[in-house]
């Protein structure tokens, strides 16, 4: 399990080098960088359509580079130095019919 990212079973641990990188990687790690995205890059705006997304009912998709909404609306964030809030926002507000729900 070389891609496995514990450190208890993933191979990459177990290689020497891979520890030393291992090591350095914790030495510099921010924790809250798992729940804060760099306010200076287009994270923030993934962040920010992630936050919409949780709280919605819409299906939606998000790459490193797009933000799509039930396959039909979508939001290309090609430049990874630009933060995108204002886009994110208007793309966001667009009015989008509620899924269906469904009765079981």
């Amino acid at each position: 399990e070389y891609h496995n990212i514990d450190p208890a079973k993933g191979l990459f641990f177990g290689v020497n080098a891979a520890k030393r990188i291992g090591e350095w990687n914790n030495s510099v790690r921010h924790p809250a960088a798992s729940f804060h995205p760099p306010t200076d890059t287009r994270a923030c705006g993934r962040a920010q359509a992630v936050a919409w997304f949780q709280k919605s009912d819409q299906p939606y998709v998000i790459n490193w580079d797009s933000i799509a909404c039930d396959n039909r609306d979508f939001l290309v964030m090609g430049n990874p130095f630009e933060v995108y809030s204002e886009e994110v926002a208007k793309f966001l507000a667009q009015p989008r019919a509620s899924r269906p729900v469904r009765s079981e």
